[in-house]
């Protein structure tokens, strides 16, 4: 547990909401063929579901879905979901891949944000589809049956949003609708630590840097979520 102290920290600190809402990243510790990952997790606000196969060496197809249904009205929601393929490798003590994918996703979502001191509030109503593109290195302590792993990873994300209504609370006579490209920067640390031979606990803490029609400025905040899991 000494392992996770330092992230586990943050994830109490802070786990934001916005527009886009970063989803787990693909961080398998997949070594071989035939291998998979299950994980659930959760985040202050989110909870998601993901999975990873490698049906050839060094191809991995994986998948997430993510949900935010916790302390809002039914009618507020966020949801998304991926899938994606990726590559992995391993030197000595490192582990490390490369994964490329699409998704799509849908928000209800009321939220806050600030400028020159002044709160609004930002009512959002659309869709989006994304492509997304992520690489990841990791240090552990067995490359071919690791137990223990802790790494970095960065995702890059592509947004199509079709937006059916973006206002703020303080300006009813504006209105927006349409489609807009925007897109987000995600450097990400994370750990897993292996508690039985399949069961394993994992952690994520990384800085969402994004950029949409909904902020005044492009924004930055902290993500985090800790999950459980099983490797077969």
């Amino acid at each position: 547990m000494k392992k996770y102290s330092g992230i586990l920290f943050l994830f109490f600190l802070c786990s934001c909401a916005s527009l886009h809402t970063p989803s787990p990243h693909f961080v398998p510790s997949i070594t071989k063929k035939k291998q998979f990952e299950g994980e659930a997790s959760v985040g202050l606000k989110s909870a998601s579901v993901n999975f990873a196969y490698s049906p050839l060496n060094r191809l991995t197809v994986m998948g997430n879905v993510q949900a935010l249904p916790f302390n809002t009205p039914s009618s507020h929601f966020q949801r998304n979901c991926e899938l994606a393929l990726g590559t992995y490798g391993s030197r000595r003590n490192l582990l490390f891949g490369f994964n490329t994918g699409y998704g799509m996703g849908a928000y209800n979502w009321d939220y806050s944000q600030f400028n020159d001191s002044v709160n609004y509030t930002l009512r959002t109503h659309g869709n989006f589809q994304k492509l997304m593109a992520q690489v990841f290195f990791t240090l552990t302590d067995e490359s071919s049956d690791p137990t223990w792993l802790a790494g970095i990873s960065l995702k890059g994300n592509f947004y199509w949003d079709q937006y059916m209504s973006l206002r703020y609370t303080t300006r009813e006579n504006e209105d927006f609708s349409g489609m807009e490209k925007n897109m987000s920067f995600e450097p990400c640390i994370f750990a897993k630590n292996f508690f039985t031979q399949k069961f394993y606990m994992s952690v994520q803490a990384g800085m969402n840097i994004c950029y949409d029609r909904s902020m005044f400025w492009p924004g930055q905040y902290v993500f985090t979520r800790i999950g459980v899991g099983l490797k077969l």
